[in-house]
């Protein structure tokens, strides 16, 4: 069986060691690979998606994807985003894990639900982030300040995220006000770039406290600059690799309809990540 990850400029990636693995794990015949496609270049390699047996998707054709699949679930259909294709005699069929690994992940990480007066600051206004505040909307959270710089696409997600999500309240703070807004959320989440491979924080050491849940889907490095700093103010954190992780498990659940959304098998994929070196 063939699986892979579509993305653009994605060497960094972690994936196929993340799916690979377990496919050695449960003895499946099964191979993952990464598919490397520029945006414009998309519909070039529809038809060769066609004839593998699932993939994932990552930035940034998360959204641009959507228009070819066939029959979505209920995270696309609320997130307008998509992260995992099965291929069903040629059809499309696309599901966001994203929702489910962030879920698991601050489950697994003792948080159990949130409180809808929490407000979440959401770095970010892409995929990630459409699929990250649904998340905490499903925890409880019913506030979100969403920090982007480009105000058009954060407006968008906004618009597009209300018609599905009720009693939600919306905020767009411009990108140079973030640390402000970070002052006066209570979770965190950076669903940008910033930090991949890199010394950089989106935010500055200051602005976080020990009242904050700070959430950062990247991953690597797996403590990045702003997890860091988090965890030096005593606040909560959720990394990036655990998020990883649990996505990827949620991916083949589906894929193989074999329930491996289990703690033994994140536990041997973070070890073999760890022996491979998550630095870049």
């Amino acid at each position: 069986m063939r699986y892979g990850l579509l993305g653009y400029r994605i060497s960094y990636t972690l994936s196929p060691v993340i799916h690979n693995t377990l496919y050695r794990l449960l003895n499946i015949n099964a191979v993952y690979e990464v598919i490397d496609v520029e945006p414009e270049k998309l519909t070039d390699v529809v038809d060769y998606l066609r004839n593998i047996n699932g993939f994932n998707i990552t930035i940034p054709h998360k959204v641009s994807f959507i228009k070819y699949l066939d029959l979505i679930d209920k995270t696309v259909e609320i997130t307008g985003s998509v992260n995992t294709v099965k291929v069903v005699n040629g059809k499309f069929i696309g599901y966001n894990t994203d929702v489910n690994g962030i879920i698991n992940s601050l489950i697994s990480s003792k948080i159990n639900k949130l409180s809808e007066d929490d407000i979440a600051l959401i770095l970010g206004a892409g995929g990630a982030a459409r699929a990250a505040i649904y998340a905490l909307y499903i925890m409880g959270v019913r506030n979100f300040v969403i920090v982007n710089r480009s105000r058009e696409r954060a407006l968008e997600t906004i618009t597009y995220l209300s018609r599905s999500l009720s009693n939600v309240n919306f905020k767009y703070v411009e990108w140079s006000l973030r640390n402000d807004a970070a002052n006066k959320s209570d979770i965190i989440v950076n669903c940008t770039p910033v930090g991949t491979c890199s010394n950089e924080s989106p935010l500055d050491k200051s602005n976080l406290s020990s009242n904050h849940l700070v959430i950062d889907l990247v991953y690597r490095p797996r403590v990045t600059k702003l997890l860091s700093y988090a965890i030096q103010a005593g606040a909560k954190v959720v990394d990036g690799l655990k998020i990883l992780i649990y996505q990827a498990l949620e991916a083949e659940k589906i894929w193989l309809n074999i329930d491996v959304v289990q703690r033994k098998y994140f536990e041997k994929i973070e070890e073999m990540l760890i022996s491979h070196d998550l630095e870049c």
